[in-house]
């Protein structure tokens, strides 16, 4: 007997090793393999370089793609980015490139204190299963993340704390939640929005709804007034109007019933193992009766479309432990301890490996990619206009990491970049519409051209084409390189650029 449980907890060490390798490994990989930011990032470049320029009070707007969008994004993650550039001199793209893996990281930590305080007995199982499913870390480490990343992380300690006040009503759960509610509204838009619904879900589902709701009423004059010298400074300069604007832009409730009738949540669609775990997770606590988890879910699907995948992962990973332990561990245990812990194993080592295998995204500008650019910045003027063909191996724009990254790096004006649009007035979805048109024109002559000219109003001196195969666009490099209208003035590995 001494001997089997010796071994037990041998092998239950070498449990622990190889999972905390896996969580840390499928966060920082991505990023070892590059030298720069994965994916996105350029619009939040900038920003901080507009931050250090001002000597770090607010900007009023942003010099990002020259077209005047108000300086209103929640700051605090540019204002730490600015502060590490200004204190240790570390390299800006380097900061951007590094910071999102580290929030992921303590994302984790923070995730396990929130299934503590849910008092789920299997807390480590849930922290496990949030660690690998791919969408609690695929955005999170990109470039992006220095935003998005850190208002995942502060939403998570809230709720955490939030639950915890709903229950115990201490002292310590109310400034914990007070202090973390308002680093989470200045850090991300949609972290906060998740924030609002999350913890209205909550004071429904508990007993004592007048003495938490007059905490929650305090909470929101705490967290209005500590993050007031932001909110309050871009009203008194814009208004009201980027933040309605912004609000706008997080996607319609159609489109959430669209995904929860079609299970499509992006986890992977489905494929990973925890994602079927834990959406057999969410219909076991239906047939419990216990509706917290499945509400939550719904709840995300109708309000949240835009980035439901990501805040999915928080209850389909405490779903998933739940029916992990009370109905798959169960089946195991005639089994031997020995065999049943490395079977475990094995299937977290298949979903780090699923992890990996399915984000062709976390990918970052290649370095013939940066001497393009690097070459529109030396040998074009300032105030000319680019169009660069969309090269994003899919329709959307979020994943398009040239047509973000190129006003960034080249402090020229691209009309087919989507970023920052959310802040200006009834622009986001023209924008996203023009991206999506000239896209089309990837595999068209070069008279597509014109007729997206003419369909958007947009003029341009440049052209720039990218040399992505299957995606873009060597029909159109071809056609533009027979017409008398277009000038070959660079060629290069990664992108053919005409002038007119």
């Amino acid at each position: 007997m001494k001997a089997l449980i010796k071994q037990f907890r041998s092998d239950s060490s070498i449990f622990v090793v190889v999972i905390v390798c896996l969580i840390i490994a499928v966060r920082i990989l991505p990023v070892w393999q590059t030298n720069f930011p994965l994916n996105d990032g350029g619009l939040f470049y900038t920003m901080v370089q507009d931050i250090q320029i001002h000597h770090f009070s607010l900007p009023v707007f942003t010099t990002y793609n020259h077209f005047q969008i108000p300086f209103a994004y929640p700051p605090f993650g540019l204002y730490a980015v600015a502060v590490f550039n200004y204190i240790f001199g570390w390299d800006t793209i380097q900061i951007i490139r590094w910071l999102p893996s580290v929030f992921s990281v303590l994302t984790v930590a923070a995730f396990y204190l929130w299934a503590r305080n849910f008092n789920l007995p299997s807390a480590s199982w849930a922290t496990i299963i949030f660690a690998f499913i791919p969408t609690s870390f695929k955005w999170q480490v990109m470039g992006g993340g220095v935003t998005r990343g850190l208002g995942f992380l502060f939403a998570i300690l809230t709720i955490s704390f939030a639950y915890s006040l709903y229950h115990t009503f201490n002292r310590q759960s109310f400034f914990l939640t007070a202090l973390f509610s308002s680093l989470t509204v200045l850090s991300h838009p949609e972290a906060t929005w998740f924030l609002i619904y999350s913890l209205t879900l909550f004071w429904l589902f508990q007993k004592h709804r007048l003495l938490n709701l007059k905490y929650s009423l305090y909470l929101v004059l705490i967290a209005l007034i500590m993050t007031s010298p932001w909110w309050l400074t871009v009203v008194t300069r814009h208004g009201w109007a980027p933040f309605i604007s912004a609000l706008g832009t997080g996607g319609k409730w159609l489109a959430g019933l669209y995904l929860a009738t079609t299970l499509d949540w992006e986890l992977e669609s489905l494929i990973s193992i925890l994602s079927v775990i834990g959406l057999l997770g969410i219909f076991f606590q239906i047939a419990r009766g216990r509706w917290l988890l499945p509400a939550w879910t719904l709840t995300i699907l109708l309000l949240d479309a835009r980035s439901a995948s990501r805040f999915l992962t928080i209850p389909i990973a405490l779903a998933a432990a739940i029916f992990l332990t009370r109905v798959i561990l169960p089946s195991l245990k005639p089994l031997r301890h020995p065999f049943s812990i490395w079977l475990v194993i094995y299937i977290f080592i298949a979903a780090a490996s699923l992890a990996w295998s399915v984000n062709p995204i976390l990918v970052s500008l290649s370095p013939d990619d940066r001497a393009a650019i690097h070459w529109v910045a030396q040998h074009s003027q300032p105030d000319s206009h680019w169009l660069v063909m969309p090269s994003a191996p899919s329709d959307h724009w979020s994943v398009d990491r040239l047509t973000e990254w190129f006003p960034a790096l080249t402090n020229r004006t691209n009309i087919t970049t989507v970023q920052g649009a959310e802040w200006l007035p009834n622009e986001f979805y023209r924008r996203i519409r023009n991206y999506k048109a000239a896209k089309i024109c990837n595999n068209q002559e070069s008279g597509c051209l014109d007729q997206w000219s003419k369909f958007t109003g947009l003029k341009y001196n440049y052209v720039y084409v990218p040399k992505v195969e299957p995606a873009c666009c060597s029909l159109l490099e071809y056609s533009l390189k027979h017409n008398p209208k277009y000038h070959l003035v660079y060629d290069g590995p990664a992108a053919a650029i005409f002038s007119l």
